[in-house]
């Protein structure tokens, strides 16, 4: 009997030091790759990363909104409020740049954490966690759609939401707790929430029979007159601006405009079945997901992290519902075309959710010991391999970022050059850089009112149909040069005159562009590829 106890207890002490081990692993393993995470948007000061420069201007205007209430209103009505409000409070105590820089920050290491509490919930083995912090750098981060990146974690913390959710009974408490999270989600982006919506109804479905699913559903049925209206408001501003909306007219509206999206849709997937596009189009979901353009190298390397689990002991469920989820979030990317509801780039955002996902497919085999279930992996080799792609693909975004510190510099300089609080027009020519999907530069000279105040235009502020932004121009909008065409700027046309500054990037100098204004315009500074010009005004 002694014999026995000892021998029970030193299998047990052997578990729990081999257990404090993996623990040791674990979480060495996570502060390591939320460091290398995090550390590209500190190398440098001004992030290139597409939209997010508007929305530090933006930002910089609400905050200062004394300055810009004569001309600018705020729109509270916006299902970007989640991200703004977290952003105005660093804003407080750090400028527009950096403030957005902070909620970046805390949203890409809420990727990871929010897909850690979904492997709980799943009750899943928590190393397989480590794939996602590669897919943090999505699609969407490096066009800086700055909402969506916020609403992003707290999209999959609602996957996991709904786990539970599920496989409670139905009580006030819950239902509560159910409206509350949507909603909260809708205010974080309302296309996350579309999104969220019908994974939730997926996710749902998989511990519920059809009849139960509909009544768990009801919590967030009850949002969609306040979606309704949210859209009758939009479609109240487009009348405004003399397009197809009519007031007193919202219902009519609301159906004429869902009825021509679904037929778009409808005609966008002929085409591209037509055309032989889908092959394409999977292949730029699985580049998107870990932030990259979709070359076979990045898609083989996606689909070995999505694989992970499965080469390190885990086992494809055979629980046919525990599918949908994965299914789903592939089948909404490749039939939403680019463009629906006045976006763009709309299926490929969704690529940040196939990696959380994906672990819906999957299952602890029972056959493994506890310390396989919890620990690392079985398979030394193949557990390396997704901690060594992984930590390649945060290693390359360092370096990626670390292209950009000779253009910080250069553009820190210009803007020293700039006197505060005048309106500038971006002329962003050269958009060359070591980001081959997505323009770095298209909106990076807002940093400018981001910094010193002022208005650089184009923005969505003055954007016809952005009615999502929280700040709008008050008056009538006058013409604005194409964003991707600026060597089409008209000096007449674009109104030249109404600008202190046009703040240029090209490789080469550019006053042609300003030879009608009678001599007004000057070369004032030139540092690398940014060109400063100033409208001499009498």
């Amino acid at each position: 009997m002694n014999t026995y106890i000892s021998r029970a207890a030193a299998h047990y002490l052997a578990f729990f030091q081999r257990d404090s081990v993996q623990n040791r692993i674990y979480w060495a393993l996570m502060v390591s790759f939320s460091l290398m995470l995090i550390a590209p948007l500190w190398v440098i000061h001004y992030l290139p990363l597409g939209d997010l420069p508007d929305h530090a201007g933006q930002l910089y205007a609400i905050l200062n909104y004394a300055d810009y209430r004569h001309d600018y209103k705020i729109n509270w009505f916006t299902p970007y409020l989640v991200g703004y409000s977290i952003s105005l409070v660093f804003g407080l105590f750090f400028s527009a740049t950096t403030a957005l820089k902070i909620v970046c920050t805390l949203s890409v290491l809420a990727i990871p954490l929010a897909t850690a509490y979904l492997l709980r919930v799943l009750q899943l083995n928590r190393f397989w966690v480590l794939p996602t912090f590669a897919t943090a750098y999505s699609f969407s981060f490096f066009w800086g759609f700055f909402s969506f990146v916020v609403a992003t974690p707290i999209t999959i913390a609602f996957f996991a939401f709904c786990v539970t959710y599920s496989q409670q009974p139905r009580s006030v408490k819950t239902f509560a707790l159910a409206a509350i999270f949507s909603l909260f989600l809708f205010f974080a982006h309302a296309m996350a929430w579309a999104f969220a919506m019908v994974i939730g109804a997926v996710i749902i479905f998989n511990y519920n029979s059809f009849k139960d699913t509909k009544a768990k559903l009801l919590p967030f049925i009850v949002l969609l007159p306040l979606v309704f209206y949210w859209v009758s408001v939009n479609g109240a501003s487009q009348a405004a601006q003399g397009n197809s909306g009519e007031f007193g007219n919202y219902i009519g509206h609301i159906l004429n405009r869902l009825d021509t999206e679904l037929s778009y849709i409808a005609t966008q997937f002929s085409e591209r079945s037509s055309k032989g596009e889908h092959g394409q189009r999977a292949a730029e979901m699985l580049g998107f997901a870990i932030g990259r353009p979709p070359y076979s190298d990045y898609v083989v390397l996606t689909l070995l992290l999505l694989a992970w689990p499965y080469m390190v002991g885990a086992k494809l469920t055979r629980t046919w519902r525990r599918w949908l989820p994965f299914l789903s979030v592939v089948g909404i990317y490749m039939v939403v075309p680019y463009w629906i509801f006045d976006t763009a780039y709309v299926n490929t955002r969704f690529a940040a959710f196939l990696m959380p996902l994906c672990l819906f497919l999957y299952e602890v085999d029972a056959s493994n010991n506890l310390f396989q279930k919890y620990g690392l992996v079985k398979g030394s080799l193949r557990g390396v391999l997704g901690v060594v792609i992984t930590a390649t693909v945060l290693i390359s975004n360092c370096f990626l970022f670390a292209s950009f510190k000779n253009n910080d510099q250069d553009f820190k300089s210009i803007l020293d050059k700039m006197e505060s609080n005048k309106i500038v027009l971006a002329l962003m020519i050269n958009q060359e850089s070591k980001l081959t999907f997505s323009p770095p530069y298209m909106h990076y000279a807002s940093y400018y009112q981001a910094e010193k105040g002022g208005v650089v235009l184009p923005n969505f502020s003055h954007d016809p149909v952005a009615h999502n932004v929280p700040l709008r121009y008050r008056h009538a909008l006058w013409a604005l040069p194409d964003g991707w065409l600026p060597e089409q700027f008209d000096w007449f046309k674009h109104e030249g005159a109404r600008y202190d500054y046009f703040l240029v990037r090209s490789n080469k100098l550019k006053d042609g562009l300003f030879n009608q204004s009678a001599g007004k315009v000057t070369l004032v500074a030139r540092q690398g590829n940014w060109l400063l010009y100033k409208n001499n005004k009498d």
